[in-house]
């Protein structure tokens, strides 16, 4: 005799993911049918923080929490990028034309940042050196951009040297 979990009052559902203390488990809560799919949020607000995941390559993640390492499917990009950070969970992707997206690995939501044209030394090296520029610009975010509707603020330390910031919605950097 099996019973259908979609029939559950949506406020016990909703009281008992409040009660998961790891994402990986409310996503799978979340999996177990389509009526609690749809109506709690893909982004929890009570999750405490989580031990980050380390970035093995592109595509590869390993889970502190669980020793175990994630294979995930990210959105392809249009030339070359380079991963230069990682905050709140979100990765910061450079690409060669100097624009910069903020990536969130398991939600696939894309945020994207002020270009970094303005500073054309950097992206003259960018381009001369495409395997050469580690340390050409390093970005941290303030926030996590998906908790809540306030403003977050990324700081990007350029060449080393430079430091800039941008909040949500500016459109251009502001050099320090």
């Amino acid at each position: 005799m099996g019973v259908d979990l979609s029939e559950l009052p949506q406020d016990i559902v909703e009281s008992i993911s409040k009660r998961l203390t790891v994402y990986v488990d409310y996503l799978r809560f979340r999996c177990v049918c389509r009526s609690w799919n749809s109506f709690l949020p893909k982004t929890p607000l009570h999750l405490p923080p989580q031990l980050p995941w380390l970035m093995l390559s592109h595509k590869s993640f390993f889970n502190l929490s669980t020793n175990k390492i994630h294979r995930l499917n990210l959105p392809p990009r249009s030339g070359p990028t380079r991963i230069c950070g990682s905050s709140h969970g979100w990765i910061v992707i450079l690409e060669e034309t100097a624009e910069l997206t903020l990536l969130n690995p398991i939600t696939r939501a894309t945020i994207s940042l002020p270009s970094l044209q303005t500073f054309p030394e950097l992206v003259a090296m960018l381009r001369g050196y495409p395997d050469n520029n580690r340390h050409l610009i390093n970005v941290v975010l303030s926030s996590n951009p998906s908790l809540s509707d306030d403003d977050f603020v990324a700081f990007a330390i350029l060449n080393r040297r430079d430091f800039v910031f941008c909040k949500k919605g500016y459109n251009s950097w502001v050099l320090l």
